[in-house]
């Protein structure tokens, strides 16, 4: 089972973040589709728009990377949709730093 931390501001997209368990990087200290600050990458930007229901976005967002996360740890392939929609190969290339206090690692 997962916590998860949803952020919200009235002048910036909502934030959703993994707090328990901790969310396992790849050897290299790296996780796919994490922002810097440890925040899920889950829609691209602008899918979210003021008046939009966190339960009908954000929070089933977050649950399919999830769902991909999951698949990643025991395929080492992200299956879910990048920036550019990539295709499955190429996805598993988005790697970004993440230490689960939301520190960057030494690179």
């Amino acid at each position: 089972m997962y916590s998860l931390e949803l952020t919200a501001e009235r002048t910036r997209p909502p934030s959703i973040r993994v707090t328990a368990p901790g969310l396992l990087p790849d050897a290299d200290g790296c996780l796919p589709h994490v922002y810097d600050d440890g925040s899920l990458c889950v829609s691209q930007f602008g899918d979210f728009r003021l008046g939009m229901l966190f339960v009908d976005t954000v929070v089933p967002w977050a649950l399919e990377w999830l769902v991909y996360y999951e698949l990643w740890l025991t395929t080492d392939t992200w299956f879910g949709d990048g920036p550019d929609r990539l295709d499955p190969e190429s996805q598993s290339q988005i790697l970004h730093p993440y230490l689960p206090d939301g520190s960057l690692p030494n690179r």
